[in-house]
């Protein structure tokens, strides 16, 4: 999941240009994310019997990302 989040920061002008100035070279994260989304092999929920849940840990990081985001509203 978190791999979906990075790739889409990738793709936001702003979120790029802050990975750009920490050092990070975004176009090789684009590339590297999609390439790990597209060899994820999917689960379906209904044929595995299991329940669908985020990890506490990413829960964290979108209820931080969200707090963030307000303050800068």
């Amino acid at each position: 999941m978190i791999e979906h989040l990075v790739h889409a920061l990738t793709r936001v002008p702003e979120a790029a240009q802050i990975l750009e100035s920490r050092g990070v070279h975004v176009m090789a994260l684009r590339r590297e994310s999609a390439a790990v989304i597209a060899n994820d092999l999917p689960i379906s929920p209904a044929h595995s019997g299991a329940q669908v849940k985020a990890s506490s840990d990413f829960d964290a990081v979108l209820h931080l990302a969200a707090a963030n985001a307000r303050l800068r509203s």
